[in-house]
């Protein structure tokens, strides 16, 4: 299977790139928790995409374990799990990889956007295309673009989850 043989939904996440700082769960069906006992995947870098047992996947060098909810040391350094989109031999497809974070910038769904906190501190969105991707030529300054009071705290509190996150 090729890259541009894997189904995509449009609309969904963003399209995992290469140098994406992604999160691979293991076991994406039951759980996508980040805490507790059911928390089981990891986080790190998309160096490349590599064919491997009849299907392309991610080569993603591994910056963070979690297995039951806490964090392991001596996980692996690299995992290659399936490609998004890959069908599965008993029907669906694979969809066990999201994207982090791009260059600093977060997809936030909910709004079909991307975030990023600039060295200023203002919080900047960029409208998200139907596949995911961006342009950095259409963000805008959430400071001076009408939101209602709900966004806006919505947004305040994206932008301090950023900041924590140190992006």
């Amino acid at each position: 299977m090729t890259l541009e043989e894997v189904q995509v939904e449009a609309g969904s996440a963003p399209v995992v790139e290469q140098g994406d700082y992604v999160r691979s769960f293991d076991f994406p069906d039951r759980s996508r928790d980040l805490a507790g006992p059911m928390a089981s995947y990891v986080e790190g870098t998309v160096e490349a995409f590599v064919d491997e047992h009849d299907c392309t996947r991610y080569m993603i060098a591994v910056e963070k374990t979690v297995r039951c909810g806490h964090v392991v040391e001596n996980g692996p350094q690299t995992v290659f799990p399936p490609m998004n989109g890959t069908p599965r031999t008993f029907g669906g497809v694979c969809e066990g990889v999201e994207v982090v974070h791009r260059d600093g910038w977060v997809p936030v769904l909910d709004i079909g956007s991307w975030a990023k906190l600039m060295e200023d501190q203002t919080l900047v969105l960029c409208p998200m295309s139907f596949d995911g991707s961006f342009s950095e030529q259409e963000a805008y300054d959430v400071d001076w673009y009408a939101v209602s009071d709900h966004d806006r705290a919505q947004l305040n509190a994206l932008a301090a989850q950023l900041k924590e996150m140190g992006l």
